[in-house]
């Protein structure tokens, strides 16, 4: 079956001093199927939200310069019109922001948001769309749905507001879903039930999903495949159950090392050193090098490919001593 989406190689850059220009992401390539949940999991400044945008079409070009092939259901998204993608975008493609507060609009009610992208994509009375904004409420958590349709954003939790966010994603049942760290500001009760309603999503409608989180355990629970991001470099791939038990690049092993545990609680935190390194400031050969305790002064010279594990596994991965390493994973 032919992938809802298909990202390939692709590579995002903004202009910089003396006429050059930064790449914030680079190389990066994924391919989500119906029904499927994708997790993107890394450090902050790894490129997942921008991934994310570039994917919707919010990312102004110019002054970005987004080059690689970006396809839904067969469209060429990186080709589409104006027009075309405010056709598309809320409709077949939805998305989650990450900051709830400043994607609402302060000035219009919960449920004037909420019918607004209704209406916008499919012909329906005032009546009828007011009910199935109010059901959606109510699927996605708020108590008192018919209240909280009259309320204003500033009137809201951050975690309702959180799901208000879902809720208008969610309106239009969209072909894909792009959720960027949708659980942040919820508690684990109302994350629960936000996993379970993106779970019930992608199994009954067949709704593919990208996942971007910080949190491995939500990636176990809820996805498929996962893709860890470092740098804007796509540096491991594979289906969730392989990477987390059997990482094979340094990151991803890193990364699962650094969760906290409490049989661990008298034990100093294990951290990765240093931090994810500005675009301008990539450095040469492996990226991830200068915070690796495995990196050798090849690791320093030359730039790895994202390469099939030997063997014909569907593994892949980003560094040049995986054949030789036993990294631990999660425990």
């Amino acid at each position: 079956m032919s992938p809802v989406l298909e990202v390939d190689h692709l590579h995002v850059s903004f202009p910089a001093a003396a006429g050059r220009r930064n790449a914030a992401v680079r190389d990066v390539s994924f391919a989500i199927g119906e029904g499927e949940i994708l997790g993107m999991a890394g450090e902050s400044g790894s490129g997942k939200s921008l991934t994310a945008l570039s994917v919707m079409g919010l990312v102004p070009r110019p002054p970005a310069e987004i080059t690689g092939s970006i396809r839904f259901e067969g469209t060429d998204l990186l080709g589409l019109r104006p027009a075309e993608w405010n056709r598309l975008r809320g409709d077949q493609i939805g998305m989650v922001f990450q900051e709830p507060m400043t994607a609402l609009d302060p000035v219009f009610t919960v449920g004037r948001q909420l019918t607004e992208t209704l209406r916008a994509h499919r012909r329906t009375t005032r009546r009828a769309a007011r009910r199935a904004a109010v059901e959606m409420l109510e699927a996605v958590g708020i108590p008192l749905p018919d209240r909280r349709f009259d309320e204003y954003p500033h009137q809201l939790s951050g975690g309702m507001r959180q799901r208000v966010m879902i809720a208008i994603a969610l309106i239009c049942e969209p072909r894909l879903l792009i959720a960027d760290e949708p659980t942040t500001a919820v508690d684990v009760t109302i994350q629960a039930q936000i996993l379970e309603l993106l779970r019930a999503l992608s199994r009954d409608r067949g709704t593919a999903v990208l996942f971007i989180t910080h949190d491995l355990g939500v990636v176990a629970e809820l996805c498929d495949r996962m893709v860890t991001l470092y740098a804007g470099e796509a540096v491991e791939a594979g289906a969730v159950d392989d990477v987390l038990r059997s990482p094979q690049h340094p990151y991803t092993s890193g990364l699962l090392q650094a969760i906290p545990r409490i049989e661990d609680r008298h034990r100093v935190l294990r951290t990765i050193p240093g931090r994810v390194p500005a675009p301008s400031a990539v450095p040469t050969g492996c990226v991830f090098h200068p915070r690796c305790g495995h990196a050798t002064t090849e690791c320093a010279d030359r730039r790895p490919e994202l390469a099939a594990l030997p063997g014909g596994s569907p593994r892949l991965v980003r560094c040049g001593r995986s054949a030789e390493l036993d990294l631990p994973g999660a425990r």
